[in-house]
């Protein structure tokens, strides 16, 4: 059993790299003509240690929650891979093109960002062996954590559908989505919510996603994803790869359609659209 677990981690990290070699080769020739060679070959170095991780992760079948892999998937997503489908941005009323120079610069700065925060990782467990931690004990009532969460979400979603004046920002700060949906989540899998209770919390799962569609930010749109299944794992234990791997495939297909829904939504015809007009597109 362990040789053929052995054969297989071997497998994942041959046909990994494999899938380098010929994903530098459509760096080099399907990249958008605005980007020079260099620019192209230091964006095949962001998508290869920017995902190496992550495929010695699934080859190693670690049971972990693969936070720092996904950071740097994260990377990849935001740097790498642009390169294929970026070709002008368009800013209100003005046109962005690429520049050769500041575009390498800016990419060099990313995959020193990536070796950065592979490092820090690595010696941080060393780091805070020796630190000591207090064990905090807190007594909350289920029920009111539960609607606190419904209220954060419900609150986060209102504040960027309505215009409130001087205090949209006050509301943006007081109402956070993240731990409205941390505290939901961790209660349904902690299995003390009503049947009814655990259908809201589904809906509101849902009615965050679809304001990350709105906003048409990849990190807005799977970032109450990565939540709910990180509560899932803190409660459960259990990892599943299939959902990762379907989390790591909505980011790649959700580039081109994001650009092309900026296009219609963020220029300055069109600044008037409305949060449900823009879902509807």
């Amino acid at each position: 059993m362990k040789a053929g677990v052995k054969f297989n981690s071997q497998t994942i990290l041959q046909y990994g790299f494999i899938g380098y070699m010929l994903a530098l080769l459509l760096f080099l020739l399907f990249a958008q003509d605005g980007y020079s060679i260099t620019s192209r070959i230091v964006a095949w170095l962001i998508l290869v240690f920017g995902s190496m991780p992550f495929l010695v992760f699934i080859s190693k079948r670690n049971n972990r929650l693969p936070f720092i892999e996904l950071i740097m998937l994260a990377y990849v997503n935001a740097y790498s891979l642009p390169i294929f489908f970026e070709s002008e941005n368009t800013l209100m009323v003005k046109v962005l093109y690429p520049a050769s120079e500041p575009v390498t610069e800016c990419l060099l700065l990313a995959l020193l960002a990536i070796f950065a925060l592979w490092l820090g990782f690595m010696i941080a467990p060393a780091l805070l062996r020796a630190i000591r931690l207090p064990k905090l004990t807190l007594q909350c009532d289920n029920g009111k954590l539960f609607y606190f969460g419904v209220l954060l979400c419900l609150l986060s979603v209102v504040q960027t559908s309505f215009n409130f004046g001087d205090l949209t920002v006050l509301i943006g700060l007081v109402a956070s989505s993240d731990l409205g949906i941390a505290l939901i989540a961790f209660l349904y899998f902690k299995r003390t919510l009503s049947k009814w209770k655990r259908i809201l919390s589904i809906l509101i799962l849902l009615l965050l996603i679809l304001k990350g569609v709105s906003s048409s930010m990849t990190q807005a749109i799977l970032q109450p994803l990565l939540i709910w299944f990180m509560c899932r794992w803190f409660m459960t234990k259990k990892f599943d790869l299939h959902i990762v791997l379907l989390g790591v495939a909505m980011f790649v297909l959700l580039q081109p359609v994001k650009l092309e829904f900026r296009n219609l939504t963020w220029n300055a015809a069109s600044q008037s659209t409305s949060a449900i007009e823009k879902i509807a597109l």
